[in-house]
């Protein structure tokens, strides 16, 4: 079974020289042992109200993505870089 979901937030206009830092857990389901990651999580921006988003996995410097979703599963994220595999407990980005 395909589920996803997203955590919007309302519209702001970000400042010059800001940044975006939070502290999240996951824990998705994989075959890490294998390095076979059908599960994960991306972050992503939209600058025109939501119509398209941007993946901002190359603007995360500390903390980022941990592998590539598998192409082999229905994962509508599938081969992308993703947050995936389990964080261990809160971390920062």
């Amino acid at each position: 079974m395909v589920t996803d979901a997203s955590a919007r937030l309302t519209s702001f206009t970000v400042p010059n020289g800001a940044y975006l830092h939070f502290a999240h857990a996951y824990d998705f389901e994989s075959y890490a042992f294998i390095n076979a990651y059908y599960d994960g999580g991306v972050l992503e921006y939209s600058t025109n109200g939501g119509s398209n988003w941007v993946d901002a996995g190359s603007l995360i410097d500390f903390n980022g993505y941990k592998g590539t979703i598998s192409n082999d599963w229905s994962n509508p994220l599938k081969g992308r870089a993703a947050f995936v595999d389990s964080s261990h407990g809160y971390i920062s980005t």
